[in-house]
């Protein structure tokens, strides 16, 4: 079943970062240390310790069979025999990977002003004419999590332009107009954070707020497997 981990990390304790830090993969410490904002740094540090502490609390994992690899267009997968796929966002306040037995997308973004002036890039046709009846930052902000949670379904990230595809809203929420194969989830987390879900199982989803102290807690876990 489709399954999403959300944690605040607003109240993060920078200091104590160091040593969860410190059991991530080399490959994300090198991301981590391109970052200039701390809260981009923090937000990737928990990102791949919630991964971590996913894995090895309810899946059984050892540590050190925690591998990556990513396919051609650099969406990142579990190196598994097992049909576990997870994708990871962050922004503001808020840090969420998603999980399931199938490909799945999630994107989660604080309200933006609408670039009207780039629409046509972002939108296809059919969306533009719904969004000239609803110009607002929040139903801006809503419609790129859920464009952005499919491209990152289909494993493209933006390999696969905004205005490519097109999503309809329906009696049953949205959907992509040729591809009816996949659901969408959608949810505001606070004032100004959206939260959208995209996956091709149908069954219930299921949302679960992580504590930040079992995420500071990666070490010690991580230790005891020694």
């Amino acid at each position: 079943m489709p399954y999403v981990e959300y944690i605040n990390i607003s109240d993060t304790d920078e200091k104590m970062l160091g040593t969860v830090y410190d059991c991530l993969s080399l490959e994300r410490k090198r991301k981590i240390n391109k970052l200039k904002k701390m809260k981009d740094r923090i937000g990737c540090i928990v990102g791949e310790a919630m991964v971590r502490n996913h894995l090895i609390r309810h899946c059984g994992w050892k540590n050190d069979d925690i591998l990556f690899t990513r396919n051609e267009w650099q969406k990142p997968y579990l190196v598994s025999d097992q049909p576990l796929h997870f994708n990871l966002s962050h922004s503001g306040n808020w840090v969420v990977c998603a999980w399931d037995n199938q490909e799945i997308g999630v994107d989660i973004e604080i309200r933006r002003e609408v670039p009207m002036d780039a629409i046509n890039m972002l939108f296809h046709p059919d969306e533009i004419k719904v969004f000239e009846t609803q110009r607002t930052e929040d139903y801006f902000t809503l419609f790129w999590t859920l464009k952005e949670s499919y491209m990152k379904y289909r494993g493209m990230g933006f390999y696969l332009p905004m205005n490519a595809f097109c999503l309809k809203e329906g009696a049953d929420g949205y959907r992509e107009k040729t591809d009816s194969r996949v659901k969408f989830y959608h949810r505001k987390m606070d004032e100004e954070s959206y939260l959208s879900i995209c996956t091709g199982n149908q069954n219930k989803l299921y949302y679960k707020k992580v504590d930040m102290k079992e995420v500071m807690d990666l070490p010690n876990i991580i230790g005891e497997q020694k």
